[in-house]
């Protein structure tokens, strides 16, 4: 979902406290092995309008298939799920009105190409019940029943960070991660970063140490004081995108 207006002077302690963090932090190579450990969800926070980040699951859909992930959930309606079927047997489809765009079908084509199955775990809805309790749950069911289908499986949950926050969304609705954390399930997150809508000290930092092309990611699960970037959704995992 969309990012959250902060106050400035809001801005300035997060870009100090981000400064403060990643002059701490070991760049690593990206590899999502040690961010599912031995967890059984990944949740990655997907901001809509970032391209870059379809073009990173096509990058490290091998890094998905390495660290055992079995199912790539997406944010689309299980109404359907036919055409996610379809786009895995390489199936000409039609996206239009399904929230996809062809880079991301690029990307999710390659998913399936290392034999994780592409689910829709998302619930018909309107703009008015976007952030709704309905909506919430019938996201946390659609992925539980993944889960409970088969203990082997694994699933990557690309999905809004207003889904991803640990806590409550805007509309002070606990989030489909928090139902996970409630019920004793761990969820490491991830966040991807690039400067977009984010911290432009931060931004400007990673060009200074010339990582602006680079992709990398930090691990700031040890991160007692949780930083915003851009959103509040403490990330247990920064993936920055190379620009």
């Amino acid at each position: 979902m969309g990012d959250r207006y902060i106050e400035p002077e809001t801005s300035d302690l997060i870009d100090a406290r981000a400064e403060e963090v990643l002059a701490g932090s070991e760049v690593l190579p990206v590899n999502y092995s040690p961010v599912l450990g031995d967890n059984r969800l990944i949740f990655a926070a997907d901001h809509h309008l970032n391209w870059n980040i379809r073009e990173h699951i096509l990058k490290y859909a091998r890094s998905l298939k390495d660290a055992g992930i079995t199912h790539f959930a997406i944010e689309i309606e299980n109404t359907k799920q036919k055409l996610l079927d379809d786009l895995s047997e390489g199936r000409d489809v039609d996206i239009s009105g399904s929230g996809l765009d062809p880079k991301y079908v690029e990307a999710l084509r390659e998913v399936a190409k290392h034999g994780i199955k592409l689910v829709a775990i998302d619930v018909p809805h309107t703009f008015e019940t976007i952030l709704s309790e309905n909506r919430e749950n019938g996201l946390f069911d659609n992925t539980k029943s993944i889960l409970s289908s088969n203990t082997s499986n694994k699933v990557f949950v690309l999905i809004g960070t207003f889904h991803v926050v640990t806590e409550f969304n805007p509309s002070g609705i606990r989030s489909m991660r928090g139902r996970f954390v409630d019920s004793g399930v761990s969820v490491p997150s991830v966040f991807f970063y690039e400067g977009v809508g984010g911290s432009a000290k931060l931004d400007r930092m990673v060009k200074e140490q010339d990582l602006a092309d680079k992709d990398f990611m930090l691990d700031h699960r040890s991160e007692q004081d949780r930083i915003a970037i851009p959103f509040d959704n403490d990330a247990d995992w920064i993936i920055h995108l190379p620009t």
